[in-house]
């Protein structure tokens, strides 16, 4: 299960009733890897780190959204590199617009978490990240 955060429930919300426009993030999406979530709409998680974890970049255009019933899935493989050191144990992945700070759009748990040592190598293939809008 996937959820919108606070911030972008408050972007949709502006640009629905005509107060504010919401356009596409474009080539600003950056997927983060998090270790605990305590409040996914509030943003309150935690992100990896260690050796070699940045958060991925993905343009827009290599997510599906064609499907139905606000589903989307990765058109392509989401490759993190090899973990130069510990990661933790993956819990949740998420969407920033930015590589570093900026803003928490969405949050997603993981079917299975995944410790991540160092060696590891991280992605995930083409077509397993699915976020749904429920």
């Amino acid at each position: 299960m996937s959820a919108f955060t606070n911030y972008a429930e408050d972007k949709i919300i502006k640009a629905m009733f005509g107060n504010a426009s919401l356009t596409t993030l474009g080539n600003n999406i950056y997927i983060a890897l998090f270790t605990a979530v305590a409040d996914a709409e509030a943003g309150t998680v935690t992100e990896a780190s260690g050796s070699g974890y940045t958060r991925k970049q993905m343009a827009s255009s290599t997510w599906d959204v064609s499907t139905v019933n606000g589903e989307s899935k990765n058109l392509s493989a989401v490759d993190f590199g090899t973990a130069g050191a510990s990661w933790g144990t993956i819990t949740h992945v998420g969407f920033y617009d930015a590589a570093t700070n900026g803003n928490l759009w969405m949050v997603g748990a993981l079917s299975v978490s995944r410790t991540v040592n160092n060696g590891d190598p991280v992605s995930f293939a083409t077509g397993t990240l699915t976020f749904k809008v429920l």
